[in-house]
């Protein structure tokens, strides 16, 4: 609730550096299913290359999907990563090998470029 409104992203601020900030939404996908989410709202583009979305088409490697959901993981503003099926198909080993390391406490920064 907000100003007596009903807040509809449900995400809470996080503390940061002394900085109340909101968390976002990030999206991976085709270009059909993006445009949807950010004209609902959800992915922000910043000048500093720190955008939460990222359009895969047949010509994206799989290499360039594997960084930016790295740098996804990364990132402690972070809430929610939407990622079409497609583009979950092409780094499922990557999502796998990075979830089992974050769960046994040896994920570590190296891993992101």
């Amino acid at each position: 609730m907000q100003n007596g409104f009903f807040d509809p992203s449900g995400l809470q601020p996080v503390q940061h550096e002394n900085q109340i900030m909101p968390m976002k939404i990030a999206v991976i996908g085709d270009e059909d299913t993006l445009s949807g989410f950010l004209l609902a709202g959800a992915g922000e583009a910043k000048p500093n290359n720190e955008n939460t979305f990222l359009v895969v088409d047949n010509s994206t490697k799989a290499h360039h999907i594997e960084t930016f959901y790295a740098s996804l993981m990364a990132r402690n503003d972070i809430a929610i990563i939407i990622m079409t099926q497609g583009a979950a198909n092409q780094i499922r080993a990557e999502m796998y090998d990075f979830e089992f390391m974050k769960s046994n406490g040896s994920l570590s920064k190296s891993l992101i470029k």
